[in-house]
């Protein structure tokens, strides 16, 4: 089993993102996926190279960015997200509220957990009661 340490001064690969930016990306793309990293925690070198794994994977359909929790700047894009640990990765779509996948996957189980939560949110179990209106 590998274990993770700290890497003194590594950045995320991906592009960074704060708090105000994230609006324009969401209205830009279909979908925008950020990973919430610290430079303290040992997992996210690994969790960035996964998301670099299966980024052409989600070639125009989702894009990457990278939020560092440790900078004031972006508490606020925290607490929206509702980020309490890291690694995290956070999808937001404009048809709907972020979703968060919490903690290290490999680049398999990570692309096919992306895969769900794109998919589209299925209507409400009483829509079938509806009368169809002509």
């Amino acid at each position: 089993m590998d274990v993770w340490r700290p890497i003194p001064g590594w950045k995320s690969s991906l592009p960074a993102v704060s708090g105000d930016g994230l609006d324009a990306m969401v209205a830009a793309h279909p979908a925008v996926a950020v990973h919430f990293w610290a430079e303290w925690n040992g997992v996210d070198p690994p969790m960035d190279r996964c998301i670099r794994a299966v980024e052409e994977q989600f070639a125009g359909r989702v894009w990457f960015m990278a939020c560092d929790i440790d900078q004031q700047e972006n508490v606020a894009l925290c607490k929206r997200f509702g980020v309490v640990t890291v690694p995290t990765l956070g999808v937001v779509t404009s048809a709907r509220p972020p979703r968060l996948l919490v903690g290290y996957r490999k680049p398999e189980e990570l692309a096919r957990a992306i895969e769900e939560l794109l998919k589209p949110e299925p209507p409400a179990w009483w829509q079938f009661w509806r009368r169809k209106q002509k």
